[in-house]
């Protein structure tokens, strides 16, 4: 996937109309590369995140820093517009739409070798790499070429495309190609598994959005913090976050995002001369984009702060009931900045705040959180969480609903012993016959056993036993679940 210092004082910034807010102003962004380092067209970072500018006829790369390590030149570029980083190999693939070749560069970062790997394309804008193909789109031919990273033979064209530009794949392996013209202006198609049949011709709808709208490359990346407007996404990368398609506007000034609906909106505006080329993200999550302004004054500009949008990723939130308690459990794959949760409860117009749980700060391990309410009454109780940053930023999780029925409708016993190794057991007696379910889950909502799925006969202690054998050591739920209640203990191996 394509990712990504000194005011720029020759490009003004300007919020589009109706955009959401996420550029105010100038300081939202800095100087990177340049200006002064010639035509910048496409970006691609490699696995080290060093940062790749296509150039014409050269290629810059850029240390994380911002240090140039090196301008790779050979006489074999020729017009060079797209390129891509094998992240796996550090390989080095270059469109040339002058003599319409691909150019492989091997040992890139300590003695560049330079091969040309593909020839006869019909103006080749843009290359990407997925599942061990190199997609190659060919403007003038209206198609996108295949050929195998292993070996360069062709495998296949997708046929169907208006004069293609940019392409990105999302983390499920599908394509997402720019169509420069059509009868509707502007679009972008979707090839589901990087197959060669179009899927989607008219997955977004450039034109519609903007009249001459003139998509040059695309990048899958996170939402900006605070982006409210993007509500639809596509799923998250190996990061966790929850991406974004994203698309220069050459014509118009413009960078825009599409969501995984193929809504379109508008997140930058530039005004004056510069024009956005291509996009990519950092490992931080920060953009970075190249400018021109009428062939003169390039550079390459990156946000200040990373973008994404959730600095917590909540895997599973839960309200059980047990008797006239309520325990809220919930957790998290990783967190950043995480000041904590506020635990709030629903007042039937609005929410008020009952606890305050800490949070881990910044892991990129499980974690687990439970708060219990105590002396409810019997009824409808709605929850949810307020996620707050070290900064005062904050996001709300989604609602979570239960009953508190009348009681003695069960008596669910502690698990003794606990913690245990290697078994525990508990005995579960009912007020009414009924079918019951009881499973084990672990801290992720895994179920990774059922001790019970049947009829349970009224007034009878009825003794269950749950055993650790083929378990980690950790925090399991046990919840007994029937026609009329739920319940549930938590219980702890120790191995």
């Amino acid at each position: 996937m394509k990712r990504y210092t000194a005011l720029f004082v020759a490009v003004l910034w300007s919020l589009a109309a109706g955009a959401p807010a996420v550029a105010q102003t100038l300081s939202d962004f800095h100087y990177f590369v340049g200006p002064g380092y010639g035509v910048v067209y496409d970006l691609d970072v490699d696995a080290t995140d060093h940062l790749y500018m296509a150039q014409k006829d050269s290629v810059l790369v850029v240390q994380p820093d911002g240090t140039i390590v090196t301008s790779l030149k050979s006489g074999l570029f020729d017009e060079v517009n797209g390129l891509a980083v094998d992240r796996a190999t550090g390989d080095l693939y270059v469109a040339n739409k002058g003599n319409g070749t691909i150019v492989k560069v091997t040992d890139v970062l300590t003695a560049p070798s330079y091969s040309t790997w593909q020839t006869g394309l019909s103006g080749p804008f843009d290359v990407a790499i997925s599942g061990g193909l190199l997609y190659v789109s060919e403007m003038a031919a209206g198609e996108v070429e295949r050929f195998s990273l292993a070996d360069g033979t062709a495998q296949g064209t997708i046929t169907g495309l208006t004069a293609p530009s940019g392409m990105a794949f999302d983390v499920a392996g599908n394509l997402y190609v720019a169509n420069t013209t059509g009868t509707s202006g502007a679009t972008i198609s979707m090839i589901a598994g990087g197959g060669t049949t179009v899927t989607q011709p008219s997955f977004a709808m450039l034109g519609a959005h903007r009249s001459g709208f003139q998509p040059w490359f695309l990048t899958f990346g996170p939402v900006r913090l605070g982006d409210s407007n993007a509500d639809q996404l596509f799923p998250a990368d190996d990061s966790g976050y929850p991406q974004l398609l994203y698309v220069s506007d050459y014509q118009n000034r413009y960078i825009t995002y599409v969501e995984s609906d193929g809504t379109v909106n508008d997140a930058y505006l530039l005004s004056g001369n510069p024009r956005p080329t291509g996009i990519a993200f950092d490992a931080l999550g920060s953009m970075m984009f190249g400018v021109s302004s009428s062939y003169s004054t390039f550079a390459v500009l990156k946000s200040n702060a990373a973008f994404p949008v959730l600095p917590v990723e909540l895997v599973s939130f839960e309200a059980l009931a047990d008797g006239d308690r309520v325990v809220l459990t919930w957790t998290t794959a990783s967190e950043t900045n995480n000041a904590g949760f506020e635990v709030q409860r629903g007042t039937g117009t609005s929410f008020e705040p009952v606890a305050f749980v800490e949070g881990r700060g910044t892991t990129t391990e499980a974690q687990r959180y439970e708060y219990a309410l105590a002396d409810l009454p019997a009824g409808r109780h709605v929850f949810r969480l307020k996620q707050v940053d070290f900064d005062g930023a904050y996001e709300y999780s989604p609602e979570v609903e239960v009953t508190i029925e009348v009681a003695e409708r069960y008596q669910l016993s502690a698990a003794y012993p606990n913690p245990f190794n290697p078994q525990t057991q508990f005995t579960l007696t009912l007020a009414q016959s009924e079918p019951v379910t009881i499973t084990v889950f672990d801290v992720l909502g895994r179920a990774v056993a059922t001790l019970h799925d049947g009829w349970l006969e009224a007034g009878t202690a009825h003794t269950f036993a749950f055993r650790g054998d083929g378990l980690t050591s950790g925090t399991y739920l046990i919840q007994a679940r029937g026609e009329s209640f739920r319940a549930t203990r938590t219980v702890t191996l120790l191995k």
